[in-house]
């Protein structure tokens, strides 16, 4: 339905440049994107009664109609969904006059609790907390829990909270998104650039020296170890 919103603008761009005859094509697609805008208003009139003191005169609506279209451009608001939610909101709006078309398109932009999503700060405490026992556990929603056990709860236990924020962060922000689009969660997140983990000089010698020893112990012989 609001792929048509674009074309609105599109349309109205051809009326201005050319004076050639538009196609048919042309002429279906104007209709489809005038019934979009009509439809629109046709909602938010009968939410908001006192939507004439905006647009008073069929003039004003007309011009009204155009201005709408394009600031949903502007606000890449292009999807029917996206409608939804703003209808949804301006249901809720406890005033009688229409919001400006600004606000609207504020209205029309999803947020995190729209889905029921956690915002990532409480998405990652509660990450925090549970991720040891993920299977066990009672999650808020399956977006974290699979965001959870992506990061890890080796990360979480052994890696700076600060690293282990933006690992998080990335892979909540992937699972989110993907309620937010209708997408499948299932579907494995892209693995991110481990972060850069500075080792104490003392702790990698450390190391050598138990794989130095492992290895002369394979052998059945210590007497080189020093």
């Amino acid at each position: 339905m609001m792929k048509s919103v674009s074309e609105i603008a599109t349309n109205f761009s051809m009326q201005s440049s050319t004076r050639q005859p538009q196609t048919k094509k042309v002429m279906h697609i104007s209709q489809h994107a005038a019934q979009v805008v009509n439809d629109v208003f046709t909602e938010l009139q009968v939410v908001f009664p006192a939507w004439k003191f905006a647009y008073p005169t069929p003039a004003t609506i007309t011009q009204a109609k155009k201005i709408w279209t394009k600031a949903f451009i502007e606000h890449a608001i292009t999807t029917k969904a996206q409608l939804d939610i703003g209808f949804a909101k301006s249901r809720q709006w406890r005033k009688p006059f229409l919001p400006s078309v600004g606000e609207f398109c504020e209205w029309c932009k999803p947020s995190l609790a729209d889905f029921g999503l956690p915002e990532p700060d409480k998405a990652f405490t509660e990450a925090s907390h549970k991720v040891r026992f993920a299977s066990e556990s009672n999650w808020s929603h399956p977006a974290v829990y699979l965001a959870a056990i992506d990061v890890g709860s080796w990360s979480f236990s052994n890696m700076k909270a600060s690293d282990v924020l933006k690992l998080f962060e990335r892979s909540y922000a992937i699972t989110a998104k993907r309620v937010m689009n209708g997408e499948d969660l299932s579907a494995e997140i892209p693995k991110a650039l481990p972060p850069k983990i500075n080792v104490p000089t003392g702790q990698l010698k450390s190391q050598n020296h138990v794989a130095q020893l492992k290895a002369l112990l394979k052998k059945g012989n210590t007497a080189k170890w020093h």
